[in-house]
């Protein structure tokens, strides 16, 4: 019977994938910016399609606190405004309206 730890490096590929840091999590984010987000893919049902990257994968980066959602989201509608992107246009929520003078 093999023990505990037998069948080898279980995480080998997902260390090979995702670089760690703050470092690593900003230039995730460019690419989401530069590729992603820039190409209109992530806007529709596009993202959901399995056979491109349509989506940030910056999960792992929020989740060990490389990066904020604070951060993350005013960094894209800033870069959106520099777009012809709509992704901003009506998301309805209160702290994303102009304010009345």
């Amino acid at each position: 019977a093999k023990g505990v730890g037998s069948c080898g490096d279980w995480a080998a590929g997902i260390k090979a994938w995702w670089k760690v840091g703050e470092e690593a999590a900003l230039q995730r984010l460019e690419h989401f910016l530069q590729k992603v987000l820039s190409s209109g893919d992530f806007e529709g049902r596009k993202r959901l399609l399995s056979d491109e990257k349509n989506t940030s994968e910056l999960s792992p980066y929020i989740r060990f606190g490389e990066i904020s959602v604070k951060f993350i989201y005013a960094a894209a509608k800033q870069y959106a405004q520099r777009t012809d992107q709509r992704i901003f246009a009506d998301s309805g929520y209160a702290y994303d309206q102009e304010r009345p003078k």
